[in-house]
Parts: C-alpha cells; sequence; structure tokens
C-alpha cells in the first residue's frame, strides 16, 4: 500500500498510510506520510468532501448528507459516516465562447460558464457496509 504520493513504510507492517489532500490556488495538493507535499492536479476551481452518515433514530436507516464541521461537533457522527462524496471543479485556461450557458457547480447551483470549459466530477466512496445494527 502506498499514499497519494506513492510513499510506504515497507519496514514497518503496522504502519498506517496516510494521504492528506487540500484545495490551494487553483490546485488540489497531497501531504504523505513525511509531512512533505505536492500538487497533484491543477485548474481546480473547488473541490467539495461531504460525509454520507446513516441515521437508525426512527428504526428505519435514513442516510443524510453531511460536512466535515458537522461530523465532528455531533457526538458518534464519525461512527455513523459510511461513505465520503468528493466532488471537483475543473476550469480550463483557453477562452471559448460559452455566452448563455450555464453548468451547475460543486454547491449544486447553476452559474454561467465564465467563458471556460467548466467540468465537475462527483464520485461517493464507500468506507463501511450499510445496515441496520444487530441485524
Amino acid at each position: 500500500f502506498r499514499n497519494c504520493l506513492g510513499q510506504n513504510d515497507a519496514t514497518d507492517a503496522n504502519a498506517i498510510i496516510f494521504s492528506q489532500f487540500a484545495h490551494r490556488n487553483n490546485e488540489v495538493v497531497c501531504k504523505g506520510n513525511d509531512g512533505s507535499e505536492q500538487p497533484v492536479i491543477q485548474n481546480v476551481a473547488s473541490m467539495k468532501a461531504r460525509f454520507l452518515t446513516q441515521d437508525y433514530t426512527t428504526g428505519t436507516p435514513i442516510m443524510n448528507y453531511r460536512t466535515a464541521a458537522e461530523v465532528e461537533s455531533l457526538p458518534n457522527t464519525w461512527a455513523n459516516v459510511y461513505a465520503i462524496e468528493v466532488c471537483l471543479e475543473l476550469v480550463g485556461t483557453e477562452t471559448i465562447d460559452t455566452v448563455g450557458t450555464k453548468y451547475t457547480n460543486c454547491e449544486n447551483v447553476e452559474v454561467d460558464r465564465g467563458n471556460r470549459l467548466r467540468l465537475v466530477f462527483k464520485n461517493v466512496f464507500q468506507i463501511r457496509s450499510q445496515g441496520q445494527p444487530g441485524v
């Protein structure tokens, strides 16, 4: 196993693989285990992450979107996170004619293209199995 920079600690079988991503200066950067950091993608206008939690209080499991702040502040929320949605909004560098055209950004808002090619990519990564506990 390797982190986002291709690093691993082959000398420690119990090593934790650490990859931390951040959006800075229109780039997504990755920080690895040793603290070094490098860009992994450019021309990123926006990067958003949302957490999907499963709530059992009604007897029927219900999925809810939560922000990182909500996951950190609500009690026992991290244990109920089952997936992470990541959205990247990429913007082209060349000026093109997009007069009157709109797109839906990572905040799910329709906005003007601003004479640039803009692409939005969303993916959901499931990190735990779903299902009601004890069943």
